[in-house]
């Protein structure tokens, strides 16, 4: 009945000024009209790019088909489906050639988008509706009785004090997610609005990523080390963080009760967090005369992990899997998706295989006979044992090729 009900406001009003006046006085409506727009932009929208891109990826197959240096020569994105219809990017060029996991990402955090807009235009719809509710006049108390009218109804339901009695209401809201998200669910989006937001925002930067490194829409220049901007910078961020640095903590140790005055959370933390700006300042101004030290900051780095892994499984003892996939999600997510929509080599990105390999090693060495892990001498061996494996798969020739041959479709 909406889709009727606004196909004819929206047909068959005399004119503009009369649509509009509609709109101001039956604002329910206007609400109920957007949201079929969006769906109807969304779904063409989706379409179109599907169609767009399944254009683009015929063009770039049969192009590199027809030339054996089409990997090596930028490929221009100015396409021409048929005669009436016709693609261009501004002469934008793509360095490499669109994948189906591009395409993939794209066409599902379209959808995610448009909801997240939708969610902030119901947001804001309802707060707007509560305010007005809040100067008016009403009685809340008598709402409640047998006599509400239908519209203090609807601002109470959006204000979410009541329930609504609709059984077609009722259904929706005993769906699953996928099928409310699908629906375009008011109830659902308006609760995990600032899950759809930050979905959205991730995608943006993988799209900005994206962008950079792939295309020439940005201009690109080369780097360019000078030592002594290099080390200002550097004390020059020491000397902002000393302000907020220079804090005691005083974390007792849960076996002795004593604070812990090495290595405890905070410092190692502090630790990682000056590596990590030195790794970026080095990739960033291409500092190869450091190369020794950042080597030794990447093997700290994991050491710590390391450390950290076990000594959260030492004293919590908790292996579940919910544990183990929360830290493989951690350690991960971002670059599956970075290698997803760059299409580069997930061994790219060497710091986060090696953070994986070890809290492997860490979680199965305390996994394994873990009521055990109290005696002192079980723990000796479990480290000798994890001694023994690196060096028996690095150091023997052929066990390393052995071991990782069945993964290299994963590792490259």
């Amino acid at each position: 009945m909406t889709y009727i009900y606004s196909e004819f406001y929206l047909y068959h009003l005399p004119s503009l000024n009369a649509f509009v006046l509609y709109l101001r006085t039956q604002p329910h409506a206007a609400f109920r009209l957007l949201k079929i727009l969006l769906i109807r932009i969304f779904i063409l929208a989706k379409l179109g790019i599907a169609r767009l891109l399944h254009q683009i990826w015929w063009w770039i197959n049969v192009e590199s088909l027809s030339s054996s240096n089409a990997a090596s020569v930028p490929i221009t994105s100015e396409l021409c489906c048929d005669s009436s219809a016709s693609f261009a990017f501004s002469e934008m060029l793509l360095f490499s050639p669109v994948t189906p996991g591009q395409i993939s990402f794209l066409l599902g955090i379209i959808p995610v988008v448009v909801a997240w807009i939708y969610s902030e235009i119901l947001e804001y719809r309802k707060n707007s509706v509560s305010s007005r509710a809040g100067h008016s006049e009403i009685n809340l108390v008598e709402v409640g009785s047998d006599v509400v009218k239908d519209e203090d109804r609807a601002v109470l339901l959006e204000r979410g004090t009541l329930q609504s009695g609709s059984p077609k209401a009722r259904n929706i809201t005993a769906s699953p997610s996928i099928i409310r998200f699908l629906l375009m669910d008011e109830y659902f989006l308006i609760e995990n609005r600032l899950t759809l937001r930050a979905i959205s925002e991730f995608g943006l930067l993988l799209a900005y990523f994206y962008l950079c490194d792939r295309t020439d829409f940005f201009a690109s220049s080369k780097k360019n080390y000078n030592r002594d901007l290099f080390i200002f910078l550097y004390f020059l961020l020491i000397i902002v963080s000393a302000m907020t640095s220079f804090k005691i903590h005083h974390d007792k140790s849960p076996f002795s009760g004593k604070s812990i005055l090495y290595l405890n959370r905070h410092q190692t933390e502090e630790w990682r967090g000056w590596m990590q700006v030195l790794f970026l300042m080095y990739h960033y101004f291409a500092a190869s005369e450091i190369y020794n030290a950042i080597r030794l900051f990447i093997a700290a780095y994991v050491w710590m992990t390391g450390f950290g892994n076990f000594s959260y499984y030492y004293v919590r003892k908790d292996f579940s899997l919910a544990r183990f996939a929360q830290m493989m999600w951690r350690l991960n997510f971002f670059v599956v998706f970075c290698c997803i929509v760059l299409n580069n080599s997930y061994m790219l990105y060497y710091i986060c295989p090696m953070h994986t390999l070890f809290t492997l090693m860490v979680y199965g060495a305390l996994g394994i006979l873990n009521k055990y892990n109290e005696i002192g001498s079980v723990i000796a061996v479990k480290i000798i044992a994890c001694f023994l494996v690196v060096i028996l798969v690095w150091e023997i020739p052929g066990v390393f090729e052995w071991v990782w041959s069945p993964f290299t479709f994963f590792l490259g």
